[in-house]
């Protein structure tokens, strides 16, 4: 049922994308810019703007919402989502590398920043282990600590002598779906597609990890091996996100909170959080669009106000209740 009024909660957010922004369309001329009934303005806005703006959008949200039921999932903690354990910093650092001293094209920078998100985690996970296995809460400590170390190296890099080679980077660093072509809605859209089911094939080892290491076991689970698997989903599904749309905040971290109060289930519904991410990111960057100024804010700048709101809001109510 929640999964149901998430797919629609995501179709309303989409039609808005397509229709609503700087040229707004009405329904008519939308559907015939879609079904290509239209030779003019409509079906190259829908085509060359709209939809890959909305593809790019509804697949790396999904990415986002589904790594962060991952890695919650797996540090067994609320805070443990991609930003939280390195990820989309190690992403971000090989991307600016990638643009600031290389002048790499949009393509290899999408491939560096998934490399970069890959060496991330498998650094955190590797720290991360004792005696063989990984601590959920070291895990995040540590992931915190690389973090911080690769945002200082991205800020060093982007102190370069040319500023407007700085600037790309910088700009690369305000996540936003504006500019997006088929290429990164193919980077991305593939990536979910596969790493999705994967992940959601691993779910019973998740849900098992969700009571402990050992009770886990006593229940039939390997639980390195389905967390080696999810590591895996995890790092593909935030990569290819980052690289797609940028870094972009609270989507990984508060997807999964949001699914778990609509379904009230103990665990972290892998479904619902791919869903949820969609329905936040989708949603935001409509907002964004529609805000009644000259610029337009990009969707990474609104999901961090909405971002910081939700999470002062838990974490006030939270202290009430105790």
């Amino acid at each position: 049922m929640v999964c149901l009024v998430l797919v629609c909660v995501t179709a309303a957010a989409a039609v808005a994308e397509l229709l609503t922004g700087t040229f707004v369309l009405s329904w008519s001329s939308a559907m015939d810019g879609l079904w290509r009934r239209d030779d003019g303005l409509a079906t190259t806005v829908v085509w060359g703007i709209r939809l890959p703006r909305l593809l790019t959008g509804l697949f790396a949200g999904m990415a986002l919402g589904a790594s962060g039921a991952l890695f919650q999932s797996m540090a067994r903690n609320p805070l443990g989502s991609p930003e939280v354990v390195g990820l989309v910093s190690g992403a971000a650092f090989a991307a600016v590398v990638g643009i600031v001293v290389f002048g790499t094209t949009r393509e290899t920078t999408a491939l560096l920043a998934m490399v970069g998100a890959g060496a991330a985690a498998s650094a955190s996970y590797g720290l991360s282990r004792q005696h063989g296995v990984s601590n959920g809460h070291r895990l995040i400590l540590i992931g915190i600590g690389i973090s911080a170390g690769l945002q200082a190296a991205t800020t060093v890099v982007l102190t370069q002598p040319h500023p407007d080679i700085a600037i790309a980077g910088q700009i690369w660093l305000v996540g936003s779906l504006s500019a997006r072509t088929w290429t990164e809605v193919a980077a991305v859209g593939g990536a979910v597609v596969v790493l999705l089911p994967t992940a959601l094939l691993a779910s019973r080892g998740m849900n098992a990890l969700e009571l402990g290491e050992t009770l886990a076991r006593q229940l039939g689970a390997r639980p390195e091996r389905s967390r080696l698997v999810m590591t895996g989903c995890g790092i593909g599904l935030v990569g290819a996100s980052v690289a797609a749309a940028g870094p972009i905040g609270f989507v990984a971290l508060a997807a999964p909170h949001l699914t778990r109060r609509l379904t009230g289930s103990p665990s972290i519904p892998l479904l619902g959080s791919a869903l949820m991410g969609a329905s936040l990111l989708l949603l935001a960057d409509a907002l964004g669009q529609n805000l009644p100024m000259s610029v337009r804010p990009p969707v990474a700048v609104v999901t961090g106000v909405l971002g910081g709101t939700y999470l002062l809001w838990m974490l006030l109510t939270r202290k009430g209740r105790r």
